[in-house]
């Protein structure tokens, strides 16, 4: 469970580095 939810964490933050390269 703990490799779930670092692949989810490293998703989240790669999701919100998209957002402010793409703002």
């Amino acid at each position: 469970m703990a490799k779930s939810h670092t692949v989810a964490t490293l998703c989240t933050l790669l999701f919100f580095f998209f957002l402010l390269a793409a703002s």
